[in-house]
């Protein structure tokens, strides 16, 4: 963080979830970027960033119950 081109996110839960959705989300609380697994407890999703403004955003990763949120600055 700030990312530019691309962002990794790692992630590893406490035990395998059926699904882990990802979401990037505007300022405005828009979803630009959105992504399901499948069967999943861990690993690392790439986030394109390139074509998105410069600005603060909001990455959301939901698996069940558990959910985390971060921020991500893009500064090209």
């Amino acid at each position: 963080n700030p990312a530019s081109e691309e962002t990794s996110v790692r992630f590893d839960l406490a035990e395998e979830a059926p699904a882990l959705t990802v979401k990037l989300m505007n300022t405005m609380g828009q979803i630009v970027f959105s992504q399901r697994l499948q069967s999943v407890s861990g690993g690392e999703i790439k986030i394109p960033v390139a074509d998105l403004a410069p600005g603060l955003y909001t990455i959301q990763m939901t698996a069940g119950q558990q959910r985390v949120v971060e921020k991500l600055l893009v500064n090209h």
